[in-house]
């Protein structure tokens, strides 16, 4: 997040306090508050419209979204995602490893 777009995000909560009140009585959030403040502010327009996640929104394992496996690897590779969603140890275990290994991240396996 650009340094301004911060300063303009702690100003906004400082001098908008009903706003953070209004937040007391919602569900997650935090899946909507920067979303909400910076979609409805001078900075609209730094906003680029991709979230960078890599979600399949397909039916696998009663789950929808899917939990993500190792046939979405590739899929996964080849997209401009920095984050995947949704990851189950049971489910996604060899995935994880694929992954860990094409980033070259050195991991012990007992913390996955």
């Amino acid at each position: 997040m650009p340094r301004d777009v911060a300063f303009y995000v702690l100003d906004y909560i400082n001098t908008h306090p009903e706003f953070m009140k209004d937040l007391e009585h919602t569900v997650v959030a935090e899946e909507f508050f920067f979303q909400t403040l910076l979609a409805n502010s001078i900075h609209k327009s730094k906003i680029v419209p991709d979230n960078l996640r890599y979600t399949d929104w397909n039916i696998r394992y009663k789950s929808i979204p899917a939990y993500l496996d190792e046939t979405d690897y590739n899929k996964i590779i080849a997209s401009n995602a920095f984050f995947a969603r949704k990851v189950q140890y049971d489910i996604s275990r060899d995935l994880v490893l694929k992954l860990r290994k094409h980033i070259n991240y050195s991991f012990d396996i007992n913390n996955i």
